[in-house]
């Protein structure tokens, strides 16, 4: 996109409308997903292309089709498919006690959303006083990857100043959860991943991360007996994955809307707090930075009208059953009064994301630091990023202003 976009913000039914942020995601995961029929997406109550040997996938849209399938234990995290790689001691693809295991060390180690809030604060107020009062600012590259990258070092327990370029090298290693990318691309993937892991195995052998850092903490652990080292190691990649490449990619969002709806900008400069919190989940609600998962279904069960067999992959489409109209009045508009279901873009059942509390934390923040700097917007371009499960663009460059 090269063409000079004017912002909606200066409009006074803005918030009334999709804002601009909206348009140009809906549009690019429209295109995403056509792109992807009839493997990636059939229609409801059809059968997609095999993916695999003798494999079918469906595509659950519906809110409440997608949380039972969320819920459900029938619904296995781990699939065993070749197509998408899946360690078997990763917290995300476990199910039963072992999930329920390693999900509550997990929990114990994560750190406390409020001294996040803390240092990420300070943080993200330095960065927007660094950027230009106003002119050209990449609101991927320039805000929403150094407040990821920032918030992957803070819960690992990283030197900022001893692993430079870990942003990059995290986007890289994405792409072995999208299973669209070519077998090139994952052995890139993976083998940046071993470098990574590498890196920060040193930093806790050298002592040289922060002692109550999760990176420490799981090596405490693992020293306990109370995890195996591949079940260390596994946790460590999940929560540099977990840190960055969601948050970049919801904050992308969350700037691009915090500019472009005037209700929103409104909300975040004022001083009600249980406004600004709501604010953020309708945020979260519409721009869900995981757009679907993939299960494996252990036997068979039915999903709406749809009959689903054992070893039937089945897919919840998070961002589809967010805009569900069945359940959501007017679900493409921001509505920062929105009552009703609980949006799915943190999951639900025994996977919810354990990081639900620091992300809507850094999400406040962020928009909040924003909007005080900034009221004018005027999108130069956007260049997207090929992963369609962690979906977002990789450069969002827009004229700022006072």
């Amino acid at each position: 996109m090269t063409d000079r976009l004017q912002s909606v913000h200066g409009d006074p039914d803005a918030g009334s409308v999709r804002s601009q942020a909206v348009e140009m995601w809906d549009a690019r995961w429209s295109a995403v997903t056509k792109g992807w029929y009839p493997r990636w997406a059939p229609p409801e109550g059809t059968t997609a292309e095999a993916w695999g040997p003798e494999e079918s996938l469906r595509s659950i849209k519906g809110y409440q089709d997608c949380r039972r399938a969320l819920v459900l234990p029938q619904l296995e995290s781990h699939i065993g498919n070749g197509n998408l790689r899946q360690n078997d001691a990763n917290l995300l693809f476990l199910d039963g006690a072992v999930h329920r295991r390693l999900r509550a060390l997990i929990n114990r180690i994560l750190p406390d959303w409020r001294s996040v809030a803390t240092s990420s604060d300070a943080f993200i107020d330095r960065l927007v006083a660094d950027l230009p009062e106003r002119g050209r600012v990449d609101l991927v590259a320039d805000f929403a990857v150094p407040i990821a990258e920032d918030m992957a070092f803070v819960i690992l327990g990283l030197r900022r100043d001893a692993h430079a370029g870990l942003a990059g090298r995290l986007l890289t290693m994405s792409a072995q959860f999208d299973p669209a990318f070519s077998p090139d691309d994952v052995a890139e993937a993976l083998e940046v991943g071993r470098e990574v892991l590498n890196e920060m195995r040193v930093a806790v052998r050298d002592g040289t991360c922060d002692p109550g850092g999760a990176l420490a903490l799981l090596d405490t652990a693992r020293r306990e007996g109370e995890l195996s080292v591949r079940e260390q190691l596994a946790s460590t990649v999940m929560l540099a994955h977990a840190s960055f490449q969601n948050t970049a990619n919801l904050l992308s969002f969350a700037a691009c809307e915090a500019m472009t709806n005037a209700a929103l900008a409104d909300t975040m400069a004022g001083a009600d707090r249980a406004a600004q919190r709501r604010c953020v989940d309708e945020v979260l609600r519409l721009g869900s930075p995981v757009r679907f998962l993939i299960r494996r279904a252990a036997s068979d069960l039915t999903l709406g009208d749809q009959a689903i067999h054992q070893n039937d992959l089945v897919s919840p489409f998070v961002h589809d059953a967010n805009r569900d109209v069945a359940v959501f009045d007017h679900p493409d508009q921001f509505d920062e009064n929105r009552a009703g279901p609980v949006h799915l873009a943190f999951g639900a059942g025994p996977h919810k994301c354990l990081g639900a509390a620091i992300a809507r934390t850094e999400t406040l923040s962020a928009m909040r630091s924003l909007v005080a700097k900034y009221r004018t917007f005027e999108l130069v371009s956007v260049t997207w990023g090929a992963n369609a499960v962690m979906f977002g663009p990789t450069s969002l460059v827009a004229d700022l202003a006072p």
